[in-house]
């Protein structure tokens, strides 16, 4: 079975594109009948077809939607220079003892290394390479998909507490796990709900107390101010390298 790539063709999206390009190469993981669906419709396209076909499935354009911020105003998009903090995901996959980084800007899968019982290690010296690639810059992030830890820690409670054995330890884990899940659904609901009303209300509050100039001025000069934090960092990491 081929490797499977999708080329990001829809804007703002490369986070889910990573998490797609993954799951499509994972056999051992049930995707669900829409990515099935979606990987048998387009088993055959090429990865910039596959890319355009992810904007008109509208399971996965809907979840993605769904961790989009909510905004009532239309902006131009403008190409990015130097000075801004463009953030990007790939992802990558072991498959018949190749690792392979998956990135939707690029025009497949890119072989990085092979492996022989266990992928991690090689992996990890193919990301250690392509983050030391980035002289400039020190924020990265590491995610993975893994397996569902909540399956097996209840599984765990449910031996135990048949057996007469102490759970505690298990169901511990299992309520921080849910705390954890609680708390990313609050901040997701706080980023997408619609701010603006309030936003509006509170300017014209400050407006009419005369305090709007004021606050503009100050926003505007903390503003500038970390612009230029950030450049000299910038120009310091430079200079040291």
């Amino acid at each position: 079975v081929s490797t499977q790539s999708t080329w990001e063709m829809v804007t703002n999206a490369c986070g889910t594109q990573a998490l797609i390009n993954v799951l499509l190469n994972c056999a051992e993981v049930d995707i669900g009948p829409q990515l099935k669906g979606f990987l048998e419709f387009t088993a055959e396209m090429d990865p910039e077809s596959r890319g355009l076909t992810i904007e008109n499935f509208d399971s996965i354009r809907d979840t993605h939607n769904s961790f989009a911020r909510h905004q009532n105003f239309s902006f131009e998009e403008k190409v990015a220079t130097e000075d801004d903090d463009v953030y990007h995901f790939v992802g990558y996959v072991p498959k018949d003892g190749v690792i392979y980084e998956l990135d939707g800007l690029q025009n497949g899968p890119i072989e990085v290394g092979t492996y022989t019982d266990d992928w991690i290690p090689a992996a990890h010296a193919a990301i250690q390479t392509r983050m030391a690639s980035y002289q400039d810059e020190l924020r990265f992030t590491l995610l993975a998909l893994c397996r569902d830890p909540t399956a097996d820690l209840r599984a765990q409670v449910a031996e135990l507490t048949a057996s007469g054995g102490a759970a505690d330890f298990p169901e511990q884990q299992l309520r921080q796990v849910e705390a954890r899940r609680a708390k990313w659904r609050a901040e997701n609901a706080r980023r997408r709900h619609n701010y603006i009303p309030l936003v509006v209300e509170l300017l014209r509050f400050a407006a009419e107390k005369g305090a709007l100039a004021a606050a503009a001025t100050h926003a505007a000069e903390k503003t500038r101010a970390e612009r230029d934090a950030r450049a000299a960092r910038k120009a310091e990491r430079k200079a040291g390298a």
